[in-house]
């Protein structure tokens, strides 16, 4: 507990591929390629001076809040409420967005491909960043992405959740991130982004490189503002961005150099090998039309809502900011009774990991539907351990200009976007939104070996539901889900 966000970022990540029998039949039939590659995506800093922290090469994390009680207010999170000075040492920070992209361990990664289908298995392994995922050709320098020239499609069969009930075709053409007046991203509206991939979420995409010629190259393109989807122009680095070196960010990007958080991998495209592949792009399209609902069918369970993009009365959540008895800032889970007022004097609806009692205890078997409501300014992928949920709906609900929210006023609720149908175990919830997901708690019946002992702290087996900005999880953005035997 605390260091979770550490070891996490001290290490490379890696990912299980899990396999079934509905898997091997579309593999054995060629509807899908049996070729796949992980992408496990990270964004790291590394030190370029020694100092009594290490040398060049090394990683870096920041490791103290900004104090702007006795410093210029110059960096983005300033310190509220009863703010003790100094703060502890090793203070924690609300979140952290490196300047470089790791992809499988490596900054700056190339990839082989031939003229022929792939399937892509990728993660997004990062502390906080989100990534709006698009394929551009080079352009003339071959390092970075010519964005009026886009690649080849993708489509998407999959999420962590497994296998989608239908194919879902994406960055044809790509969609480069939309952003309303006030500069931030849109995320109300499934075309303002490409494949977008916040913390912990998945996807199982299908690339077909067969229109490509050998020589050329491809870029691997992000865009996602960072954090979503307001967004901090110093968070963001690419070639030409502007110089932040004045307000404590780094100096504007060379051609070909890095800090680099959107030319994130280059494909380049040699001859082929072999015979050629037995279907298409939209020869595989046609075929996973007719294949993947069966194999959804086969390896998921049945749905558990017909209401999918109505807004359907639940159990209340929400998420919530505050800020704690250090003044630092401080995103929680909660329910919405509200819980006193948090350190500015202001009611609060969020509770802290250990606070008694446990608020989402369930029986084994039942199914509920939980509305939860962003309260705070960013998006947030909330991870459910132990089940998979269904989103049914997203919806806008009032809130005042003081921040009061009003959980009954709720206006027209949207459906989830179609790469979100089926079984989801990490979703995307939007500031101002209240987003409707419905779930059945089952837990998995233990091996014969095993004895399941149930938690002296709330009687129950004991799980977590949390948000997977690492950050975010460990102050204090988690609280137990305890399914009664």
């Amino acid at each position: 507990m605390g260091i979770t966000r550490l070891n996490a970022y001290a290490g490379l990540a890696t990912a299980y591929l899990i396999t079934d029998q509905a898997e091997a039949d579309l593999v054995t039939s060629n509807v899908i390629p049996s070729t796949q590659i992980p992408l496990v995506i990270q964004d790291k800093t590394f030190k370029t001076v020694s100092d009594q922290w290490g040398d060049p090469g090394d990683l870096w994390y920041p490791s103290v809040y900004e104090d702007t009680t006795t410093d210029t207010n110059t960096g983005r999170w300033g310190r509220g409420g009863s703010g003790i000075s100094p703060l502890p040492i090793r203070s924690c920070v609300p979140e952290f967005f490196s300047d470089t992209i790791l992809i499988n361990g490596a900054c700056y990664p190339y990839l082989n491909v031939e003229p022929r289908r792939y399937r892509f298995r990728i993660l997004n392994g990062s502390q906080a960043r989100g990534y709006n995922l698009q394929l551009y050709y080079a352009d003339a320098s071959g390092a970075e992405a010519d964005l009026a020239k886009p690649g080849p499609p993708f489509i998407q069969i999959g999420t962590e959740g497994g296998f989608l009930p239908a194919p879902v075709v994406l960055n044809n053409p790509p969609n480069q991130t939309q952003r309303d007046a006030k500069g931030a991203a849109i995320f109300t509206d499934p075309n303002a982004y490409d494949l977008l991939l916040l913390g912990a979420e998945r996807a199982d995409i299908i690339i077909d490189f067969s229109d490509c010629e050998p020589g050329d190259t491809l870029i691997l393109y992000n865009d996602a503002p960072a954090p979503y989807p307001e967004g901090d122009p110093m968070d963001d680095y690419y070639t030409g961005n502007d110089d932040h070196e004045a307000t404590g960010g780094a100096p504007s990007t060379q051609a070909g150099y890095g800090p680099n958080t959107r030319t994130m991998m280059q494909i380049r495209v040699v001859p082929l090998t072999g015979s050629e592949d037995p279907y298409d792009f939209n020869e595989t399209l046609d075929l996973l039309k007719s294949a993947l609902p069966i194999a959804f069918k086969d390896s998921q369970p049945a749905p558990l809502s017909n209401n999918v993009g109505e807004f359907v009365k639940g159990v209340g959540k929400t998420l919530n900011e505050d800020f704690d008895e250090y003044g630092r800032l401080i995103q929680r889970l909660g329910t919405i009774t509200q819980n006193g007022l948090n350190n500015e004097g202001n009611p609060t609806w969020g509770r802290n990991y250990m606070d008694e009692p446990a608020t989402e205890i369930v029986n084994n078997g039942e199914t509920q539907v939980w509305n939860i409501y962003n309260l705070t300014g960013d998006t947030h992928p909330i991870h459910f351990h132990l089940v998979n949920v269904q989103i049914i709906s997203r919806a806008p609900f009032q809130i005042d200009s003081d921040g009061t929210p009003h959980f009954d006023q709720i206006g027209p609720a949207r459906p989830p976007d179609a790469n979100e149908l089926g079984w989801k175990e990490t979703v995307r919830m939007n500031p101002g939104e209240v987003t409707t997901v419905i779930m059945k708690f089952d837990a998995p019946a233990p091996p014969p070996w095993v004895t399941m002992k149930t938690s002296p702290r709330t009687g129950g087996y004991e799980y977590v539901w949390h948000c997977h900005i690492l950050e975010h999880e460990e102050h204090d953005m988690m609280r137990p889900l305890i399914v009664n035997p």
